[in-house]
Order: structure tokens, then C-alpha cells, then sequence
């Protein structure tokens, strides 16, 4: 995906990933010997192939989020990427996307606190003056 709307592009990189994922030793499993061993080494395997084709959809995901200041989807997607470099035994990139995690958190908390400035205050005190008006305006016509 190169499209150039970067929230449909990341919204599709998350989906995509997932479905990697999700899909991830279905087909490929049904037709492996019935030996236990070999199935758990195979389907291993498989797993970490997967986890290795969603990793760069996740990447994607999460730079295109951050982009866009969409901290709740960024997160998501931090956490599923440190979730699949632990499952790969890449810590020092596990713990790498743990660091990203906890900084953008951080960084989201205190963009919910931050208050309005007082210009802001000031246009929403006119819009709601000006609705009052219209509103006592159009009672006349009903």
C-alpha cells in the first residue's frame, strides 16, 4: 500500500497485519505428518515467517499513525509490534518498540490534559453567542 491518504494507509497496514496473523498455519498445517514434534518445529516455523512478513506493516502502521497524532491506533500497533519481536526473541528491538510504547503514552496523557488557550475560549464563546441568536431567531418562524 502507497496510497497517499497516510490514515487509510496506516488503518490498512494495522488490518493487513493482523490478517497475516490471524491466517497465519490455517492452510498450511492440514497437511503436515502427525508426528507432534515435527508439527510443533514446523508450525514454529510458520509462525515466525509470519511474524517476520507483519512486522513491516506494523512499522508502517505505527509511523503513519504517529503522523497523524492518532496516539490510541499508534499504541495498538507498538504494543502488537513488541508482542511479535518477543515471540521472534529480538528483545533489544522488543524492548526498543516497549521504550516507543511508553513515550508516545506519555505523550498522549499529556496532550489530554493540556488545556484549551484562552483564544480558543474566546471563539467558542462567540459560535455559542452567534447558535443563541440564530436559534432565538429561527423559534420565530416555527
Amino acid at each position: 500500500m502507497l496510497g497517499d491518504d497516510l490514515e487509510l494507509r496506516a488503518y490498512g497496514s494495522l488490518t493487513y497485519a493482523r490478517c497475516i496473523m490471524a491466517g497465519a498455519g490455517a492452510g498450511e498445517l492440514a497437511f503436515l505428518l502427525h508426528s507432534t514434534t515435527q508439527l510443533n518445529v514446523v508450525r514454529s516455523e510458520i509462525n515466525e515467517q509470519v511474524l517476520k512478513e507483519a512486522r513491516p506493516h506494523l512499522i508502517r502502521s505505527v509511523k503513519d499513525y504517529r503522523m497523524l497524532l492518532k496516539y490510541d491506533k499508534a499504541l495498538e500497533a507498538l504494543y502488537i509490534l513488541s508482542v511479535v519481536c518477543d515471540n521472534l526473541r529480538v528483545v533489544e528491538e522488543r524492548d526498543n518498540w516497549a521504550a516507543q510504547f511508553a513515550a508516545l503514552d506519555a505523550e498522549r496523557r499529556k496532550a489530554l490534559s493540556a488545556g484549551v488557550n484562552e483564544e480558543t475560549l474566546e471563539i467558542f464563546k462567540i459560535v455559542r453567542e452567534v447558535a443563541y441568536v440564530i436559534g432565538q431567531e429561527g423559534s420565530k418562524f416555527a
